[in-house]
């Protein structure tokens, strides 16, 4: 049936009345919460559109909020993914975006900006799972993460950024990086920084093209010391006492932020301490090596162990039955290098110098079944950089990838423990063109 002009005119109406109708709903949508402040101290103030208030202990964070601190101000934030966020004084930064999907982390997005000042991030199950889209801009760089804790610095010409665990790859912006665009860049103006030297870090000016790994020699220009975490909160919270909710850091409470960082991280860390777990992956030298004896004939090795994981030159690496092992499903994890013997062998001459492990690095990705390692073997003569990937079996065992543009060594382990909390793994990397070999056995755990 045809409509009258009248008919016409109530659904035109209708309709403009619809779309007038949908920008006000989206308006009234609250911004989504990030997280929560759990310390507070100083000079702090969060701004939400033209709104702008002192930072309470125990208020939400939301997404598009601002945070500043003044001179004496810090801010520590618990975010929804149990990540961490440590705003230092004369410091400022925007969140941008930051959707944690608690169903399916890796569907998660995180965007920050630090307009200036120092900043503290440990990734949280968001981050740590949807690497790929987290970002985290200075006035001058983009800096995306592997799974990390990392302290960043900038102003409006530089940006400098140390790592404590996990990793970084800094970019310099260009037509391929820009400001606007989400997750890690990588190409030609960027550069990796990996844990494991806590004087490392990089730098990026306005106008370079990419970042430069600075001299250790200028520590002095760490982000940890141009602003300190607290030292003491005692005293700091003793001239900010009217910026300190009650339930917060009182006159006699005297904490450094790593101990806050584990308080807000792991409540059950005020009152439990961990009962350490015994070591259940070993290495031994199943055969005599650089005027050594055998540490113990494999026979004897695998009937203390039952359970031989890989024999790599003069090492063999073996653990307790692990029944009762169950490793994580998904998840980005990094192990601390706890023990690890190590040589640099001449072929030729069959002469073994010991050798010390640096910058050490090695995370597994359960999710994707994966790890990554790399650390350097030194000696007074020479430094070779090792560096490997391989995959997470079921059973629990690191099995290298065969010698390629992303390996060059031969590596091989396993992990243990109730919840794969320790890693063991032998390698063995020939050093360039020569005829010598690092060789050596690490255990590691998290």
């Amino acid at each position: 049936m045809t409509k009258t002009p009248i008919q016409w005119m109530r659904s035109l109406a209708a309709m403009l009345l619809l779309l007038l109708a949908a920008p006000v709903i989206c308006a009234q949508e609250p911004n989504a919460k990030i997280g929560e402040a759990t310390v507070v101290v100083g000079k702090t103030t969060a701004q939400l559109g033209k709104k702008t208030h002192p930072v309470r202990v125990g208020e939400a964070i939301v997404e598009g909020a601002t945070l500043e601190t003044g001179s004496d101000g810090y801010i520590y934030i618990k975010t929804v993914d149990q990540g961490f966020i440590s705003l230092r004084p004369n410091s400022r930064l925007n969140i941008e975006t930051y959707r944690y999907d608690a169903a399916n982390p890796a569907a998660s997005k995180i965007k920050l900006v630090l307009q200036k000042g120092v900043m503290r991030s440990v990734s949280g199950q968001g981050a740590q799972n949807a690497r790929d889209k987290f970002r985290l801009n200075t006035p001058v760089a983009a800096i995306g993460i592997r799974g990390t804790d990392f302290s960043v610095f900038t102003d409006a010409s530089t940006s400098r950024v140390s790592v404590r665990s996990g990793g970084i790859v800094m970019s310099a912006f260009s037509g391929h990086c820009t400001a606007s665009g989400s997750g890690p860049c990588k190409g030609a103006g960027s550069l990796d920084l990996m844990a494991g030297d806590p004087g490392a870090m990089l730098q990026i000016t306005s106008g370079e093209q990419k970042p430069t790994l600075l001299d250790r020699k200028l520590r002095h220009l760490l982000p940890d010391r141009i602003a300190p975490p607290l030292n003491d909160e005692t005293s700091r919270s003793e001239g900010a006492s009217k910026n300190v909710a009650s339930g917060s850091l009182s006159a006699s409470t005297s904490s450094t932020e790593v101990t806050v960082v584990q308080k807000v991280l792991n409540p059950l860390s005020q009152t439990t301490t961990p009962t350490p777990v015994p070591e259940q992956v070993f290495w031994g030298r199943w055969q005599a090596f650089a005027n050594l004896p055998a540490s113990a004939s494999l026979t004897d090795l695998l009937a203390k162990a039952h359970d031989q994981l890989a024999i790599i030159g003069p090492y063999a690496m073996i653990r307790e039955p692990q029944a009762n092992m169950v490793m994580p499903k998904n998840g980005v994890y990094d192990f601390q290098l706890k023990s690890y013997d190590a040589y640099i062998v001449n072929e030729t001459t069959h002469k073994a110098t010991q050798a010390q492990i640096a910058n050490s690095v090695l995370t597994l990705d359960f999710g994707q079944q994966t790890f990554k390692t790399s650390f350097d073997v030194k000696t007074s003569d020479l430094s070779h950089h090792v560096y490997a990937n391989g995959s997470v079996m079921a059973s629990g065992k690191l099995v290298g990838e065969t010698i390629s543009v992303n390996t060059n060594a031969n590596v091989a382990g396993a992990l243990a423990g109730s919840q794969a909390q320790q890693a063991g793994l032998l390698f063995s990397s020939r050093i360039g063109s020569t005829n010598q070999t690092a060789v050596g056995a690490t255990i590691w755990a998290r």
